[in-house]
């Protein structure tokens, strides 16, 4: 048995004959390949559940050894991001790779401050989420002064940790400058070594300015010239023409 199937492709309908055998093969070959999409999806998915689950282990055995931004909110989160970038910034600088700035003390201190700043980060946080908490259930006055004492300490103590990032960026921001200066220097020496090439060149064309002369002369000598020739041409040109006589 024929059976005709109309297909559509690219706007185009195109009629094709397919017999019942065919039909049953290509089904077959449709359900086999859907299952083994579907065992795909279900490997990679026991996958991923795996890696949370050795990543949750990991994270349960080394606590206390890490901050992650994501568990702090935006103010201490976004403190925490811009030191992490500023040192970031200057460890990997061409300042601090070529040993201009201190690698030892970068090494050294630039770790420990940064760890400062996140370990400082999560412990405000910590406290500003415990003190909106006590806030919402304020029992009266006498509460609410110490609330307000408590939230002075959180802002001073993230002044503080601010002043910190601040000058962690302001380090950044003079090792970029250096940078910048290594970078010039560096392009200064490679336009520097090619100075004997543009000399060079100064002085093979200064040597066509008497060439130049000599063209200008011969130039000068030709329009000396040109004038008895266009006389001769037109003396020519007068005896060649025929002399017709001047009709009555």
């Amino acid at each position: 048995m024929i059976i005709s199937a109309v297909c559509a492709y690219m706007g185009v309908a195109v009629v094709i004959k397919v017999s019942v055998s065919d039909v049953v093969f290509w089904v077959g070959v449709a359900f086999l390949v859907a299952a083994l999409l579907t065992l795909i999806m279900f490997v990679q998915e026991v996958r991923a559940r795996r890696a949370d689950a050795q990543t949750l282990v990991i994270a349960r055995q080394h606590a206390g050894k890490y901050v992650c931004p994501c568990d702090l909110e935006q103010e201490d989160r976004a403190l925490l991001i811009r030191a992490a970038t500023a040192v970031d910034r200057i460890l990997t600088s061409t300042a601090h790779r070529t040993g201009v700035v201190d690698q030892a003390r970068n090494n050294i201190e630039l770790h420990e401050m940064l760890w400062k700043v996140a370990k400082d980060t999560e412990k405000i946080n910590q406290l500003t989420l415990k003190h909106w908490g006590a806030s919402t259930v304020s029992a009266g006055a006498a509460v609410d002064s110490v609330l307000s004492s408590q939230a002075a300490a959180l802002g001073t103590s993230r002044r503080h940790v601010t002043a910190r990032v601040v000058a962690l960026e302001e380090y950044a921001s003079q090792v970029k400058v250096i940078d910048d200066l290594i970078a010039q220097q560096e392009q200064l020496e490679r336009l520097g070594s090619a100075n004997d090439e543009y000399l060079d060149l100064v002085a093979q064309t200064s040597g066509d300015a008497t060439a130049t002369q000599r063209v200008r002369l011969a130039g000068e000598e030709a329009v000396v010239m040109a004038d008895p020739l266009a006389d001769a041409v037109r003396r020519a040109r007068d005896a060649a023409e025929i002399a017709l006589p001047d009709k009555a």
